[in-house]
């Protein structure tokens, strides 16, 4: 099966809900498509958190912004691997808020809203992780 139709596959198990499934198929998808691809990165952290692994989910998004870091330039989609690797802390913030660690979310929406300070308003994440973040603080 190629690439394409892996990640087709994993989409059908994401909307179905069905992590194991789709945690099954994308890891046929070959090594360095893992490691370059944002679709894949993004359906595996799906897959663990449909799975309540959250830690798995976390140490992915983590794994995807070292790939990032050292992704080169010259890809197509450098633009995207940008915005993609500027968003983890967001990403791995609001799994700490499903895990019910307050102070980890705290720790990356701050790291997240510090990159994006400069930001233009109106910019979904960037509201959204400001308002989840004056809400986590508010919290004895």
């Amino acid at each position: 099966m190629s690439f394409l139709n892996l990640l087709l596959m994993g989409e059908i198990y994401f909307t179905q809900g069905k992590g194991e499934q789709l945690q099954n198929t994308i890891e046929k998808v070959s090594g360095v498509s893992k490691l370059y691809s944002l679709h894949y990165r993004r359906l595996a952290v799906a897959g663990y958190e449909l799975q309540g692994n959250l830690e798995k989910a976390i140490e992915e998004y983590q794994g995807f912004y070292n790939s990032v870091a050292l992704a080169p330039y010259s890809l197509p989609e450098h633009f995207y691997y940008f915005r993609e690797s500027s968003l983890v802390n967001y990403d791995i913030a609001k799994i700490y808020e499903k895990m019910g660690d307050s102070e980890k979310a705290i720790e990356h929406y701050e790291k997240f809203l510090s990159l994006w300070k400069d930001a233009d308003p109106g910019i979904a994440e960037v509201d959204d992780a400001r308002e989840r973040l004056g809400e986590l603080q508010e919290l004895p």
